[in-house]
């Protein structure tokens, strides 16, 4: 029940009830959610609803044709219900990985409390004090930029190092979390303001 309280008040097509509504009913239905969500850990299986999304394309840039898929950005809007369940598998890894210590001691990004100024002030920090250490020192800063980092993960590689690094084994909830299941590829629907347009699952793997 606290994780639904806590969640934003947005929702999506998808969503049978306003987001608020479900906040107001929660003490009943919560029990409900909460089996939807122990059936899903304990079977090891994401349902095909939970990865159906409605698709929003945003232009990347001002100016850019609108006609052509590769200027815009697709925008997931998944279901209040999928976001749950995500909410709840991120706070037990989140636990477990903070418990046992298992983040590098500067990773700042996905953690509480940290930021990308804590990345600059640790930056900033280091270059000073490099500097100070010898007169004749010369240090050079080396930034990586990858444009859509995470789709260019291997998913296999991913759970093997969800094993390997983090001790987090029986990955087939992850492995069905991270693949597309048979379904339709597009369910036509079209709006012109926002410009938008509804995607089912499809028959084919996530690309890797």
């Amino acid at each position: 029940m606290k994780l639904i309280q806590e969640a934003p008040n947005k929702q999506s097509w998808l969503d049978p009830i306003p987001t608020w509504l479900l906040k107001e009913c929660s003490d009943v239905l919560s029990p409900f959610l909460a089996a939807l969500c122990n059936t899903s850990l304990q079977t090891g299986v994401v349902h095909a609803l939970f990865k159906t999304a409605v698709i929003t394309p945003r232009l990347k840039k001002p100016g850019m044709d609108i006609n052509t898929a590769q200027s815009c950005r697709p925008i997931s809007n998944l279901s209040f219900l999928s976001k749950l369940l995500e909410l709840v598998v991120g706070g037990q890894i989140q636990s477990f990985i903070d418990l046992h210590s298992l983040l590098p001691h500067c990773q700042s990004a996905y953690r509480r409390g940290f930021s990308t100024e804590t990345v600059l002030v640790k930056v900033y920090a280091d270059l000073i004090t490099a500097l100070d250490s010898s007169a004749d020192s010369q240090d050079v800063l080396t930034l990586l930029d990858m444009t859509a980092a995470f789709d260019t993960v291997d998913h296999s590689i991913l759970l093997q190092r969800l094993q390997r690094s983090y001790g987090i084994s029986g990955n087939r909830w992850h492995g069905s979390h991270l693949t597309w299941l048979p379904g339709n590829s597009l369910f036509g629907l079209e709006i012109n303001s926002p410009p938008a347009v509804m995607f089912l699952t499809g028959s084919r793997k996530d690309p890797s």
